[in-house]
């Protein structure tokens, strides 16, 4: 006897809570023993048993130790994209706001030495062949740069001073080359 569309869909959504509370609690393992280990020291095998899942269960949501922290760098970008405004300065702010109350899963990150996979993220998609693209990835590194620079240095001031700094640098760009094209 078929299932009936009502019995699927309940079937599929009991699927992806049992898979999301499957990622959440490796991802979670791996965090516990981040904070105890160099990260290149965990080997999968602690991961499981911390995490309680089955080998399967692992490699059916993750290939890899390093793919739970792209999972990790997903959630961060579309965090950060959910905070986006029409402005510099709320754009900058709603981002040093998001990855501040993410803060440890950005150290962890940082700690596993993995944070270039943010910028190789940032740049995925653009056309090499185009010349637009050149001032993407111009933006896009010093992006890069002044967050990581951020987060290293201990996320000093408030998002709101931090984004400021940014605008008036920009600014600041934005006066020296006027000078170029006088």
């Amino acid at each position: 006897m078929g299932k009936t569309e009502k019995q699927r869909r309940i079937l599929k959504l009991n699927n992806e809570e049992s898979n999301y509370v499957t990622r959440e609690a490796i991802r979670d393992a791996l965090y516990i023993l981040m904070r105890k280990k160099d990260f290149h020291e965990i080997r999968i095998t602690e991961i499981i048993e911390r995490s309680g899942v089955s080998r399967s269960a692992f490699y059916r949501n993750f290939k890899t130790k390093e793919d739970i922290l792209y999972d990790t760098l997903d959630e961060l970008e579309r965090a950060v994209h959910e905070g986006m405004t029409q402005s510099l300065s709320g754009n900058w702010t709603g981002t040093f706001r998001t990855l501040r109350k993410h803060k440890e899963k950005l150290d962890l990150i940082l700690k596993a030495g993995l944070e270039h996979h943010l910028l190789d993220r940032m740049n995925e998609g653009l056309d090499k062949n185009s010349g637009s693209d050149f001032v993407t990835a111009m933006n896009n590194g010093l992006i890069y740069s002044v967050l990581i620079y951020w987060a290293k240095s201990g996320m000093k001031g408030t998002d709101e001073e931090a984004a400021q700094r940014i605008v008036d640098a920009y600014d600041q760009i934005i006066r020296d080359l006027a000078q170029y094209d006088a």
